[in-house]
């Protein structure tokens, strides 16, 4: 992640797997019986094949990505997120981003390993789905359409257009090679595992 150094996206995932807030986690904050639940997590985590990694050089990940792949069972390669990614050669965000897209398919193709990875929405898809509740498309992903054309499928994430302090995200798949052109399904996410909390939002 170039979001966050390592050890925060650890605690992270161990704050998830105890059902711990994150920010009690960071903070210290936490009660016995969450402190428990946080040693068993942790005792529970310990041999899952968890890799993470703050480069955002593209050539390092790629690099990284590789040598993992080749020595561990890697059942998936998350990238959080793709503007955050560094291109020296890039004269500018629309050459950055093409050439990550191009690169992480590549890589995933020779890798054999499926990679999901992060892009922000434009300013006007973004102010458009604020303002009137419409859906995004592939057209307001950011910088670059060559995201959409690499991709093997894409996810879109938004809040539902009913109600406000909602924790459910819509996720619609469009242009699936694998299977049906449209598809859409539910995710529930939980916020006290975000970086910042809204207690109005959490049930």
């Amino acid at each position: 992640s170039a979001e966050e150094p390592p050890d925060l996206g650890f605690k992270r995932i161990l704050a998830a797997s105890a059902h711990v807030p994150y920010l009690s986690l960071l903070d210290g904050k936490t009660t016995d019986p969450d402190k428990q639940r946080i040693k068993e997590a942790a005792r529970d985590l310990r041999d899952v094949p968890i890799f993470m990694s703050g480069a955002r050089d593209l050539r390092r990940i790629c690099a990284l990505v590789r040598f993992v792949t080749a020595h561990h069972k890697i059942k998936l390669v998350l990238l959080d997120h793709i503007s955050a990614v560094c291109v020296p050669t890039s004269k500018n965000e629309y050459e950055s981003v093409t050439a990550i897209s191009e690169a992480l398919r590549v890589l995933a193709l020779e890798c054999r390993v499926p990679i999901l990875a992060a892009v922000q929405a434009n300013r006007e898809g973004a102010r458009r789905a604020t303002e009137t509740a419409a859906d995004l498309t592939e057209h307001d992903i950011r910088a670059s359409g060559r995201v959409v054309q690499d991709a093997a499928a894409t996810l879109i994430l938004q809040p539902p257009s009913s109600g406000q302090g909602h924790v459910e995200l819509r996720v619609t798949v469009r242009g699936s090679r694998f299977g049906p052109s449209d598809l859409e399904r539910r995710l529930w996410v939980f916020p006290e595992q975000a970086r910042v909390e809204s207690p109005e939002v959490i049930p």
